[in-house]
């Protein structure tokens, strides 16, 4: 027993250290928050783009037609 006690941290430096860990895992905790938004953007400027073309492409091929030109 004498040597648990002389192995074994004290309170203060358990607390210490589980203050560490936990000021770790929020910093990652906001990196992956970063990231997870960052990406999301990223997937919404790449859809925003993507229907861009399409319309541009669509406007470009579409030809107004007018009554009189309908074909019955």
């Amino acid at each position: 027993m004498n040597k648990h006690h002389s192995i074994y941290p004290t309170e203060k430096e358990l607390q210490a250290v589980q203050n560490i860990v936990s000021s770790c895992e929020r910093a990652l905790k906001m990196v992956s928050d970063v990231l997870a938004e960052n990406d999301k953007n990223q997937k919404n400027l790449k859809l925003n783009r993507t229907r861009q073309l399409w319309w541009r492409q669509l406007k470009r091929t579409r030809k107004p037609r007018r009554m009189n030109q309908i074909v019955y």
